[in-house]
Protein backbone atom coordinates (compact mmCIF):
# COMPACT_ATOMS: atom_id res chain seq x y z
CA UNK A 1 0.00 0.00 0.00
CA UNK A 2 2.79 2.28 0.82
CA UNK A 3 3.97 2.25 -3.02
CA UNK A 4 0.96 2.94 -4.30
CA UNK A 5 0.90 6.69 -2.29
CA UNK A 6 0.92 9.21 -5.48
CA UNK A 7 3.39 12.62 -5.18
CA UNK A 8 0.25 14.14 -3.17
CA UNK A 9 0.45 11.79 -0.42
CA UNK A 10 -2.94 10.22 -1.61
CA UNK A 11 -4.05 7.35 -1.94
CA UNK A 12 -5.88 6.32 -4.47
CA UNK A 13 -9.33 5.28 -4.16
CA UNK A 14 -9.59 1.81 -6.26
CA UNK A 15 -6.22 0.84 -3.90
CA UNK A 16 -8.15 2.20 -0.65
CA UNK A 17 -11.03 0.36 -1.12
CA UNK A 18 -9.28 -2.65 -2.37
CA UNK A 19 -7.64 -2.23 0.94
CA UNK A 20 -10.79 -1.95 2.98
CA UNK A 21 -12.30 -4.74 0.95
CA UNK A 22 -9.27 -7.08 2.34
CA UNK A 23 -9.26 -5.82 6.14
CA UNK A 24 -13.02 -6.78 6.29
CA UNK A 25 -12.57 -10.24 4.51
CA UNK A 26 -9.79 -10.61 6.91
CA UNK A 27 -11.70 -9.49 10.11
CA UNK A 28 -15.43 -10.52 9.09
CA UNK A 29 -16.88 -6.78 10.21
CA UNK A 30 -15.73 -3.34 10.09
CA UNK A 31 -17.62 -0.83 11.06
CA UNK A 32 -15.99 2.59 9.63
CA UNK A 33 -16.85 6.56 10.77
CA UNK A 34 -17.00 9.19 8.54
CA UNK A 35 -18.34 12.52 10.34
CA UNK A 36 -19.27 15.52 8.73
CA UNK A 37 -19.35 14.18 5.45
CA UNK A 38 -20.86 17.94 4.07
CA UNK A 39 -17.58 19.46 5.03
CA UNK A 40 -16.27 17.26 2.46
CA UNK A 41 -14.98 20.00 -0.64
CA UNK A 42 -17.52 19.57 -2.85
CA UNK A 43 -14.86 19.04 -5.77
CA UNK A 44 -13.99 15.64 -4.43
CA UNK A 45 -17.67 14.68 -3.16
CA UNK A 46 -19.25 13.11 -5.72
CA UNK A 47 -16.34 10.51 -6.35
CA UNK A 48 -16.07 10.01 -2.54
CA UNK A 49 -19.37 9.54 -2.58
CA UNK A 50 -19.18 6.84 -5.33
CA UNK A 51 -16.69 5.25 -3.46
CA UNK A 52 -19.12 5.05 -0.07
CA UNK A 53 -21.78 3.58 -2.22
CA UNK A 54 -19.25 1.09 -3.30
CA UNK A 55 -18.14 0.17 -0.26
CA UNK A 56 -21.29 -0.07 1.25
CA UNK A 57 -21.59 -3.68 -0.88
CA UNK A 58 -18.88 -5.54 0.81
CA UNK A 59 -20.21 -7.65 2.74
CA UNK A 60 -19.41 -7.09 6.52
CA UNK A 61 -18.76 -3.32 6.24
CA UNK A 62 -20.56 -0.97 7.95
CA UNK A 63 -20.68 2.38 7.52
CA UNK A 64 -22.10 5.37 10.10
CA UNK A 65 -21.90 8.63 8.04
CA UNK A 66 -22.82 11.95 9.81
CA UNK A 67 -24.01 14.99 7.29
CA UNK A 68 -25.96 18.62 7.83
CA UNK A 69 -28.97 17.69 6.01
CA UNK A 70 -28.67 20.79 3.78
CA UNK A 71 -26.38 19.02 0.75
CA UNK A 72 -29.19 16.80 -0.92
CA UNK A 73 -26.36 14.71 -2.84
CA UNK A 74 -25.20 13.83 0.16
CA UNK A 75 -28.82 12.34 1.19
CA UNK A 76 -29.49 10.83 -2.13
CA UNK A 77 -26.56 8.56 -2.23
CA UNK A 78 -27.20 6.55 0.55
CA UNK A 79 -30.61 4.62 -0.81
CA UNK A 80 -30.90 2.67 2.39
CA UNK A 81 -30.22 4.87 5.05
CA UNK A 82 -32.13 6.06 8.15
CA UNK A 83 -32.39 9.57 9.13
CA UNK A 84 -31.73 11.12 12.41
CA UNK A 85 -32.25 14.84 13.44
CA UNK A 86 -29.74 15.51 16.24
CA UNK A 87 -29.93 19.06 17.57
CA UNK A 88 -28.25 21.00 20.44
CA UNK A 89 -30.65 22.16 23.09
CA UNK A 90 -30.62 25.51 24.14
CA UNK A 91 -28.80 24.79 27.75
CA UNK A 92 -26.48 23.15 26.01
CA UNK A 93 -25.38 26.10 23.73
CA UNK A 94 -25.19 28.42 26.61
CA UNK A 95 -23.16 26.69 28.77
CA UNK A 96 -21.08 26.25 25.59
CA UNK A 97 -20.82 29.93 24.98
CA UNK A 98 -20.32 30.72 28.74
CA UNK A 99 -17.61 28.61 28.30
CA UNK A 100 -15.38 29.50 25.56
CA UNK A 101 -16.41 33.27 26.13
CA UNK A 102 -14.21 33.31 29.54
CA UNK A 103 -11.60 31.34 28.53
CA UNK A 104 -11.05 33.82 25.70
CA UNK A 105 -11.51 36.85 27.90
CA UNK A 106 -14.88 38.29 27.41
CA UNK A 107 -14.70 39.75 30.75
CA UNK A 108 -11.28 41.65 29.97
CA UNK A 109 -13.32 43.19 27.38
CA UNK A 110 -16.73 43.64 28.26
CA UNK A 111 -19.16 43.37 31.43
CA UNK A 112 -21.49 40.78 32.70
CA UNK A 113 -24.82 42.48 30.83
CA UNK A 114 -23.06 42.63 27.29
CA UNK A 115 -22.01 38.70 27.51
CA UNK A 116 -25.40 37.56 28.64
CA UNK A 117 -26.75 39.97 26.31
CA UNK A 118 -24.68 38.02 23.81
CA UNK A 119 -25.28 34.63 25.08
CA UNK A 120 -28.89 35.28 24.91
CA UNK A 121 -29.09 36.59 21.09
CA UNK A 122 -26.74 33.68 20.09
CA UNK A 123 -28.46 30.99 22.14
CA UNK A 124 -31.99 31.89 20.41
CA UNK A 125 -30.52 32.74 17.32
CA UNK A 126 -28.92 29.00 16.71
CA UNK A 127 -32.75 27.26 17.09
CA UNK A 128 -31.14 23.76 17.70
CA UNK A 129 -28.84 23.75 15.21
Amino acid sequence: MYDSVGPNGKLPQAECRTSIAGLVKRLGRVYLVFDALDECASEYRASFLQTLGQLSQVPGLRLLVTSRPHIQEIATAFTRRVDLKIAARGDDIKLYLEQELKKNGIYDVADEKFASGLIYKLTQGADGM
